[in-house]
């Protein structure tokens, strides 16, 4: 039978006095379907009528929340409700409320246990009940807290809390209810939470200890190892971190991140060999490749046939490992073409080695693909074997007007928000615009365009990187954060300054102020995190010195 055809045999039962009966059926239909307002309003109706008005006060209260519109469900419901005392009233409603709760109807479920709370102020369970229902927020924030003042030792409370500024990036605020949660001991989860948190501050050092404080009570916890592994690198205890995500690779094998991040840091450490074997972790998680069908290329001859390179990731990624296109099509044998943003397509389509290059989802078919950035892996590539960039220079360019010495400038990161880590406020820039015998041109891309007082702007006309390329070659020198413009400044000869934070990529490695990639830069390095000063006052110093050479 239907659902509709079980209500409305339950209906005639009810409607001839047969409550047993009609209660079955109501029953019947809300074994199929739980939620169902009508049914769940006339069980309570049947209920009511034989007596038992708690048990229909809950099950109205569900179909009244659950469809506030119908005037019928309330009337009855208030009428009912109307039978109980206070504290008994309130038990059937956080009934209703739990039952909506667990079957995922949360809005309906806080409804209910703010109903409930109002009738029993002193009620923890509905506060903290309701705060979940309404799953963060301000009305999420304020029920904790309530309830956190009736029992001071809910630590689920403080954990909630801590876990909703948490998700706001407010790890300071994170930290205090964290810590507040872990005073009467806490599991091996609660201090991963606070050491989480706490590295959220910066305060790596102290986030290591608390990890090891979990992993004392959890050894055999996989992520605690790879997030205290991610935390000793931001440390700069490189070596520790790899031990940290051996150690999470040997509880769990088959998990990607462990392994792509130890990648990161053995490339860190200049240990190439070992950090390639890693390195395509990244293709189980953080990097979807077009197959399409067709195989990884794994360096085998292709004569006849097509290889697609897909330049995965960053727009300075693409620029960097772009260099391997030549050497692929040379092994390969094979007509080799190239998919990539739409930014970068007439700049690569300059590439030698390539037949031809079309934007992201649009290359025709492929016998085998190859992700640009695994081809460094493929190649056996080493610090001391970086093969050299392969774009030609582009024509001078006839923009930027003759005079002094012409120095572009990029300060942000990332997307049109800038990466914090990688980026410089406009503020910083002061040292670098007030030195004396450099005419600057901005090259900042996207709404940060145009906005320092003092720099030029350089980007009018401006619509992809071989745009940006033919603007570049008017310079005699690129100053710029860790971001494409850098990659594409080193990757056509231009003298480059790159200022990078303390923890840099990996493929700036460590301790240089040189790069393999890149001939012609000259990497400048914060010591301490976020601390862009003392970087910004040494490449004044060296643009003063340059200046007046």
């Amino acid at each position: 039978m239907t659902i509709d055809s079980l209500l409305a045999d339950a209906v005639a039962c009810h409607r001839a006095g047969r409550a047993a009966a009609a209660a079955a059926g109501y029953a019947a239909v809300l074994a199929r379907d739980p939620g169902h307002g009508d049914a769940l309003h006339l069980s309570g109706v049947v209920l009511a009528q034989r007596g038992r008005f708690a048990e229909a006060v809950t099950a109205m209260a569900q179909a009244a929340a659950l469809y506030p519109a119908a005037d019928g469900y309330r009337g009855n419901l208030a009428a009912a409700a109307r039978r109980l005392d206070g504290g008994a009233l309130a038990v059937a409603v956080s009934a209703a409320a739990d039952a909506l709760f667990d079957r995922g109807h949360r809005p309906a479920a806080a409804a209910l246990y703010r109903w409930a709370a109002l009738l029993r102020p002193g009620d923890v369970a509905a506060w903290f009940n309701g705060a979940l229902a309404r799953g963060g927020g301000d009305g999420a924030v304020s029920g904790f807290r309530h309830a956190l003042a009736l029992d001071p030792g809910l630590t689920a409370a403080a954990d909630e809390l801590g876990g909703i500024a948490f998700a706001a990036r407010d790890y300071h605020g994170a930290v205090g209810w964290f810590r507040r949660a872990v005073e009467r001991g806490g599991n091996a989860a609660a201090w991963r939470r606070l050491a989480d948190a706490v590295k959220g501050t910066g305060d790596y050092a102290t986030a290591c200890r608390i990890y090891e404080r979990s992993l004392c009570l959890d050894p055999a916890d996989a992520g605690v190892w790879f997030n205290r592994g991610v935390t000793l690198g931001d440390d700069g205890r490189r070596e520790e971190a790899i031990a940290a995500y051996d150690r999470a690779v040997a509880l769990d094998p088959a998990r990607p991140g462990p392994r792509f991040n130890r990648a990161h840091r053995l490339l860190q450490a200049g240990r190439w060999p070992e950090g390639w074997r890693d390195w395509d972790a990244r293709l189980a998680e953080a990097v979807a490749v077009p197959r399409r069908g067709r195989p990884l290329w794994r360096g085998e001859a292709m004569a006849g046939r097509t290889l697609l390179l897909y330049a995965e990731q960053g727009h300075g990624d693409g620029i960097q490992f772009s260099r391997y296109a030549p050497l692929a099509a040379a092994r390969s044998g094979a007509r080799v073409v190239m998919e990539c943003p739409p930014a970068l397509v007439r700049l690569f389509r300059r590439l030698p080695g390539v037949d031809a290059v079309y934007p992201l989802e649009q290359a025709p078919d492929f016998d085998a693909v190859a992700p640009l950035m695994s081809l460094p892996g493929l190649f056996g590539t080493t610090p001391d074997t970086v093969p050299p960039p392969v774009l030609p220079p582009v024509p001078r360019s006839a923009a930027i007007p003759p005079g002094r010495r012409r120095v572009g400038l990029v300060w942000r990161s990332g997307d049109d928000t800038g990466d914090p880590r990688r980026s410089l406020p406009p503020e910083a820039l002061a040292p670098l615009l007030a030195v004396p015998g450099v005419d600057w041109v901005g090259l900042q891309m996207g709404p940060a365009a145009g906005t320092v007082p003092g720099l030029p702007d350089g980007t009018e006309g401006i619509a992809d990187f071989a745009d940006t390329a033919q603007r570049m070659a008017g310079l005699d020198l690129m100053v710029s954060v860790d971001t494409a413009a850098a990659h594409l400044a080193g990757s056509l000869g231009l003298p480059l300054w790159v200022l990078l934070r303390h923890d840099a990529c990996w493929r700036w490695l460590e301790g240089r102020d040189d790069s393999p990639w890149y001939p012609t830069a000259r990497l400048f390095r914060q010591t301490v995190p976020h601390a862009w000063g003392p970087v910004v006052e040494s490449v004044a110093a060296a643009l003063r010195a340059w200046a007046a050479s």
